[in-house]
């Protein structure tokens, strides 16, 4: 379940670094899960953040409260909102990262406006690839149809990767127009818990998939966040 918690001024929106707002980020003790990609979209905007691991019984609590209110976790916390949905977490870091103006070179983390509810479609795509995948459950929790699920899906994300290619060797393309969004950072997450957990080849049958992989993958950003994350899943 996706659900962004709106008011009519959104709390934590700034319209400049210095005045950013530290998130907190509540998620699966002992897990990466469905958090894992929001952690990438942190890092590759350089907002702070701290985690807070969270027991069964603190998420009953949260529920209770509100702060979880569908019994589910990653939870994003600013100035006291709670804010649900693995992929409602994505656009709002987005927004904050627009905001604030942390794209390199222009980057507009919710690609241009007209791109918005695209970048969206595309993001909740790419979540319910991880929710059939599993790949949140690590290798023992691959589903008995895995491969044809990736195969699927893999052929799907190729092909809209395909359509936005202009052929223009001097400019990077992602899932739509020229901006890494926060879908491009949700697949590369997806792609790669795939390649950790099940193995290289199941991505070689798709190069322009691969090729935007390894593009990500070579962020300044993001290569650090990996290099030093916790292993596991």
């Amino acid at each position: 379940l996706d659900l962004l918690h709106l008011r009519s001024r959104l709390p934590c929106l700034s319209n400049t670094t210095a005045n950013s707002t530290m998130v907190s980020l509540y998620f699966y003790g002992g897990k990466r899960g469905l958090a894992e990609k929001i952690r990438m979209l942190l890092a590759e905007t350089g907002i702070k953040y701290n985690e807070i691991a969270v027991s069964d019984g603190e998420l009953a609590r949260m529920t209770k409260e509100g702060k979880a209110p569908f019994g589910q976790l990653p939870v994003l916390e600013c100035d006291g909102v709670f804010y649900s949905g693995d992929v409602a977490i994505m656009e709002y870091l987005a927004e904050k990262a627009d905001a604030e103006g942390r794209g390199q070179g222009g980057n507009k983390y919710l690609g241009e406006p007209s791109e918005r509810p695209i970048v969206r479609g595309f993001a909740e795509a790419i979540s319910q690839f991880q929710k059939e995948a599993k790949t949140y459950l690590g290798a023992p929790g691959a589903p008995a149809d895995l491969n044809d699920i990736v195969t699927k899906w893999f052929g799907l994300f190729q092909d809209v990767l395909i359509r936005n290619d202009d052929d223009d060797d001097f400019t990077d393309e992602y899932m739509i127009g020229k901006h890494l969004t926060f879908a491009d950072v949700s697949l590369f997450e997806a792609v790669n818990a795939v390649t950790e957990l099940h193995g290289l080849n199941k991505l070689r049958p798709f190069p322009k998939l691969k090729e935007i992989h390894d593009l990500i993958a070579s962020r300044a950003r993001i290569e650090q966040y990996m290099a030093t994350r916790p292993a596991g899943f």
